[in-house]
């Protein structure tokens, strides 16, 4: 991920924004992250078990809190 996506992930964290507030760059980039650590569970990826937008807005807060890069 680059830089500017981290930081633009951030400041809309912060902010108490949404997913819905991020550029597609950076919400692809935030669910690509989720997905390829094995932290979003396989279901919600596939909206079979939830949905992936609100999965991703419970974890959106802790992005300002930690170093993802």
């Amino acid at each position: 991920m680059t830089s500017a996506l981290d930081q633009e992930i951030r400041d809309i964290a912060t902010k108490g924004g949404t997913v819905s507030d991020l550029t597609p760059k950076a919400y692809q980039a935030l669910f690509d992250h989720y997905a390829s650590s094995g932290d979003m569970p396989y279901g919600i990826m596939k909206a079979r078990d939830g949905d992936p937008d609100e999965w991703l807005n419970e974890k959106l807060p802790t992005w300002k809190d930690e170093d993802f890069e």
